[in-house]
């Protein structure tokens, strides 16, 4: 088995696999231009045999031994649930840790199935807790279902179960405490996550907030017990006394954990993203190689070499500021950099 391991000796065993560009709604973080219920082409993403072969070759030929299923919305995608049946059979001799991140619009109905293929931790996304704000973000859909889906895959055992909450000035940073209580009398993990920055924003005025400015917040009402955490683990976990849920802070852009990552990222097109950064024409397309005569191991040892152009870490805070737009107008004053 070859060593996955770049050039700053850092060991990769976990994978993000993208199933779909598409969401099945407006999405006020990503794109505010997208339309609802978008949908590609799905015959430019990778197929599902494709993706089983990729997978394949990342657990036997690379040491994988976790993989996360994003989206756009996977669960979005046609037959997705008959995929992870098939997934589920190659999982029955691997035992690859499995999960989901998904917005839990779709997700309902689907747990027991998810669970029953081996789908063992879900991620829900989740950026406002009040029904008139969720509502300009899903018009179709109602805050309850997802509220609803959350209580399900507890009572359901999904462990762990986490809610990705993305803190925007201007948005919901008025909600961070509705989100501390939420997570009172349940078991899962809250986690605030900072704001990306991204280029070609048309976002409008949502900006920046650190996770250390929210973990003051919090702090300042709620005492904050850390808790013992993996060196890979992104997030720094905390509980409050007598609440059986649980606190998470992930400080992507403020104080990145770059130095310890072990992630490896797929686009629903099949291009090979070294880190969350990267941009689409410096990404690698992986689609024509599983489609072509070399074997397995060739295309193993393909991605092996690519290892080696990952950097040290992203790009600092000054140099999104050199960016022609971006989602992060307050940056400046928020890290004191000087013009």
């Amino acid at each position: 088995m070859i060593q996955l391991k770049d050039r700053f000796d850092r060991q990769h065993n976990s994978l993000r696999m993208s199933l779909s560009e598409d969401n099945n709604y407006y999405c006020v973080y990503y794109n505010s231009s997208m339309s609802l219920k978008s949908k590609s082409d799905e015959s430019e993403f990778l197929s599902f045999d494709n993706i089983l072969k990729l997978i394949h070759i990342f657990v036997s030929e690379l040491g994988i031994n976790e993989i996360k299923f994003t989206g756009g919305e996977p669960l979005y995608r046609l037959d997705v649930l008959t995929f992870f049946k098939k997934l589920s059979e190659y999982n029955k001799e691997n035992k690859i840790s499995l999960g989901l991140t998904t917005n839990g619009i779709l997700l309902y109905d689907k747990i027991e199935l998810l669970q029953n293929y081996g789908i063992n931790s879900i991620n829900i996304n989740l950026n406002t807790l009040k029904k008139e704000k969720f509502k300009k973000i899903y018009p179709d859909t109602d805050l309850e279902v997802v509220l609803k889906s959350i209580d399900k895959a507890g009572k359901s055992g999904v462990n762990p179960l986490k809610i990705n909450c993305t803190v925007m000035k201007g948005f919901n940073e008025d909600e961070i405490f509705d989100f501390v209580e939420f997570g009172k009398n349940r078991n899962i993990n809250i986690r605030f996550i900072e704001f990306l920055p991204y280029t070609d924003d048309s976002r409008g005025s949502y900006s920046y907030i650190s996770v250390e400015q929210i973990y003051k917040k919090i702090n300042n009402v709620y005492p904050l017990v850390k808790m013992k955490s993996d060196m890979l683990d992104v997030a720094k976990n905390y509980q409050i006394k007598d609440f059986l849920g649980t606190l998470g802070f992930i400080s992507s852009t403020s104080n990145h954990f770059c130095s310890s990552c072990n992630r490896l990222r797929i686009t629903a097109e099949g291009n090979l993203l070294m880190c969350l950064f990267s941009t689409i024409n410096k990404d690698v397309k992986l689609k024509n190689l599983l489609n072509s005569e070399k074997s397995d191991k060739e295309i193993a040892n393909f991605i092996s070499d690519l290892l080696f152009t990952k950097n040290l870490h992203h790009p600092d805070v000054e140099k999104y500021l050199l960016l022609n737009r971006n989602n992060v107008p307050n940056f400046k004053n928020e890290f004191k950099i000087k013009n």
